[in-house]
C-alpha cells in the first residue's frame, strides 16, 4: 500500500486584492470585477474555493459585501469559502487580564 498526498487549493482574498490593484480601503468596482474574474479563473483550473484572512493586510479594511461578492462567485462553483481567524488580539489581552 502506498501513501498519497491530499491536496485542496483555496484562492487567497488577500492574493486577490493585491493582484487586482487594490491598495486598502474599498475596491473600485473595475477592481471587484478583475477579482471576481480571477476567482472564476481559479476555479475553472481546479481550485475547490475562497479563502480570506481579513486580520491581515491588505484584507484588513475590507467589506463584508466585498467578500460575499467574491463568496457567490465560489458558490456558483460549488466552491467553498473559509475565513482563517486567530483571535490573537482577543486571546493576548486576556491573557494579561488574568480572564
Amino acid at each position: 500500500m502506498s501513501i498519497s498526498n491530499n491536496f485542496a487549493f483555496l484562492i487567497g482574498h488577500n492574493t486577490l486584492r493585491l493582484a487586482a490593484g487594490v491598495s486598502g480601503g474599498h475596491p473600485t468596482d473595475e477592481q471587484l470585477r478583475r477579482m471576481q474574474d480571477f476567482v472564476r479563473e481559479a476555479l475553472d483550473a481546479g481550485a475547490l474555493g475562497l479563502s480570506s484572512g481579513v486580520e491581515f493586510e491588505p484584507g484588513l479594511p475590507c467589506s463584508t459585501d466585498e467578500l460575499i461578492s467574491l463568496a457567490k462567485v465560489a458558490g456558483d462553483y460549488d466552491g467553498c469559502y473559509a475565513s482563517h481567524m486567530q483571535l490573537r488580539r482577543i486571546l493576548v489581552g486576556c491573557r494579561r487580564r488574568n480572564f
